[in-house]
């Protein structure tokens, strides 16, 4: 996640963190308008973004999580393959 912030006369721009964004990992770009109230009415002073990132399909589920998934699935494929082996009925010889 990144914020910049710019004004209008693009003499203040702020990027928190530093540096530049990782362009390859996928990311939204929320952008807003900052206004300012004075005595001639609302003036536009500058911008607002902010990049959030994209989450991914695994991105929700820790290392330890993944972990136990992996070896959930392969005791399910273990079983499984030892259930082919073992029943007569499946196997080439017959």
């Amino acid at each position: 996640m990144s914020v910049r912030v710019k004004d209008s006369s693009n003499s203040i721009s702020v990027q928190l963190p530093d540096g530049p964004v990782d362009a390859s990992l996928p990311h939204r770009v929320l952008t807003k308008e900052i206004f300012y109230n004075s005595q001639d009415g609302q003036k536009s002073v500058g911008t607002v973004e902010i990049r959030v990132a994209t989450p991914g399909l695994l991105s929700r589920f820790s290392k330890d999580e993944l972990s136990v998934f992996v070896i959930l699935v392969v005791a399910v494929g273990i079983v499984f393959a030892s259930a082919l082996i073992g029943n007569p009925h499946t196997s080439s010889g017959r």
